[in-house]
């Protein structure tokens, strides 16, 4: 009788305490979880192992997606399933099984950490408007023109629209990627619109952007700046465009 045939919940090994067993075969193997201990090991007979080793490289990927315990908690019961079919000698249907596995958790934390980028733009977005807001609304002398702090908000506004929208297409590094991560990257998004904004804001101002029109409606500020803080694209491509008029107007000239 094998070693390991009597182990249970609670059964001392060489390694330590067992905290949960997944499957258990008589004379050939066991798979268990050591308290203490977020992996998935096994105790086998003779060269059943050998099988287990013929999926290492994937099953080495797969567990680096899992980053931390409540990932490890979703997927264990799938990937015991997985280890059992290699220790049977199944080394295809264990690797078709553990790809399944792998899109699945792929699947899962892309979606949660959209949701994390999502919630990011939100909190800075609703924590920048909360203080513009107030300075406009706050009778205080401001160094500048109150329409700029309006025109920001604008630009926040498209940009928190512009993620709400595209949030399908927001990519998540799955392998590294953190909470805190995926909050900071929301947040700059909304910065990246607020600093679009100011520019349209000056552009205008200037007389560099719709010359004619520089002291038009404010509307036409807050439509622009929502614009510019909807498309990242739309002020480098306006930069750019500015840029190349203004040199071929000083090559003309000369």
């Amino acid at each position: 009788m094998a070693e390991f045939d009597n182990w249970v919940v609670g059964s001392e090994t060489g390694n330590g305490k067992i905290a949960e067993v997944f499957n258990v075969r008589k004379g050939e193997f066991i798979i268990y979880r050591l308290e203490g201990s977020e992996a998935i090991g096994y105790n086998s007979e003779e060269n059943i192992g050998k099988y287990f080793s013929s999926i290492g490289t994937e099953w080495t990927d797969v567990n680096n997606l899992l980053t931390s315990s409540s990932h490890k908690d979703r997927y264990r019961g799938k990937l015991a399933a997985v280890m059992k079919e290699s220790l049977l000698g199944k080394v295809e249907g264990a690797l078709k099984k553990l790809e399944k596995v792998r899109q699945a958790i792929i699947n899962y934390k892309t979606t949660i950490g959209r949701i994390e980028y999502l919630i990011g733009t939100f909190l800075v977005a609703a924590f920048a408007c909360l203080v513009l807001g107030i300075l406009i609304i706050v009778p205080i002398n401001l160094p500048f023109n109150v329409l700029i702090l309006k025109v920001v908000i604008f630009g926040i506004m498209g940009g928190v629209l512009s993620v709400s929208i595209n949030l399908k297409s927001v990519e998540i590094d799955v392998y590294s990627g953190t909470r805190m991560i995926h909050l900071i990257l929301g947040g700059t998004r909304v910065i990246i619109s607020a600093v679009s904004s100011i520019i349209i804001y000056a552009l205008i101002k200037g007389g560099i952007l719709l010359g004619v029109l520089e002291n038009s409606s404010a509307y036409l500020f807050y439509a622009l700046a929502a614009v510019s803080g909807f498309s990242e694209s739309f002020v480098p491509n306006l930069l750019k465009k500015t840029a190349e008029d203004k040199l071929n107007g000083e090559e003309g000239a000369t």
